[in-house]
């Protein structure tokens, strides 16, 4: 996973007793290399989110896809760690909070 130059830095953040490591990459990639947004990885009591920042043909994604992805997996992280166990798989419920929430984000309200 290639790094690129952009105001998305690393990040390490604790989410109550869970250590997260934030990664953004130019490009990721599914067990099977198909490019995808993103995707979290679980381990022990740690988790790592990695978001592409460009899209399978090169060009940059948007701020606000990006962002999105960023709520879109913690929201993953969420539900897998703290609330509904091994849960991580619901994509409507997860995709559905990422985009109210970066429309609440956009309008002021800072979730």
């Amino acid at each position: 996973m290639k790094k690129v130059c952009t105001k998305h830095k690393d990040k390490t953040v604790k989410l109550f007793d869970t250590t997260i490591y934030l990664k953004f990459v130019d490009q990721d990639k599914n067990d099977n290399g198909s490019w995808i947004f993103g995707h979290t990885k679980f381990e022990a009591a740690t988790c790592t989110i990695i978001i592409s920042l460009k899209d399978n043909n090169g060009n940059p994604l948007t701020e606000k896809t990006i962002n999105c992805t960023i709520r879109h997996e913690f929201f993953h992280a969420i539900f897998s760690l703290l609330y509904f166990g091994q849960e991580r798989d619901n994509e409507t419920l997860v995709e559905w909070l990422a985009q109210a929430t970066n429309s609440l984000n956009e309008q002021g309200i800072n979730i």
